[in-house]
């Protein structure tokens, strides 16, 4: 069944298709990471984003896109620890 309908090959084959590459202005983030950041310029295979104050210029294949959920949950998480940290 390699490479066939059902196999695992096959399921990662149909997201990577699914998954759009990073433009600018989109939010990302390092494969794994937390921190986001937005991307401001792409060039070839390589895209410059800014982590806050710090830009950083990383192949395309490491980032990976943060939907609008995902960005409003870190942000929701972020600020509940802030609060929680000026409770003690």
């Amino acid at each position: 069944m390699e490479g066939g309908k059902g196999s695992k090959r096959h399921f990662q084959q149909m997201l990577t298709q699914q998954v759009k590459k990073p433009e600018v202005g989109d939010t990302v983030r390092f494969k794994g990471q937390a921190s986001v950041g937005e991307v401001l310029d792409i060039s070839g295979k390589r895209a410059t984003v800014a982590f806050g104050m710090i830009k950083s210029t990383v192949d395309l294949d490491k980032l990976e896109q943060v939907s609008a959920n995902q960005l409003k949950k870190r942000r929701e998480h972020l600020t509940h620890a802030i609060l929680c940290m000026k409770g003690d």
